[in-house]
């Protein structure tokens, strides 16, 4: 059971860390794209993707 505690504050510390360091880079650097625009850019092909075989079956 202390295995999976030690695992599970690991996590939270590494998640912690990232959005202090994400937050840090806003404060000092306002117009930098945030983790927003970074999802939509990863995701947007499939979204393509999917709009055009939604566009083929519907038409």
């Amino acid at each position: 059971m202390k295995k999976r505690m030690t695992r599970e504050r690991i996590a939270a510390l590494v998640l912690t860390l990232a959005g202090v360091a994400l937050a840090a880079a806003l404060a000092y650097n306002p117009r930098m794209p945030g983790p927003s625009r970074m999802v939509d850019w990863m995701f947007r092909p499939a979204v393509v993707m999917i709009e055009q075989l939604s566009a083929k079956r519907s038409g």
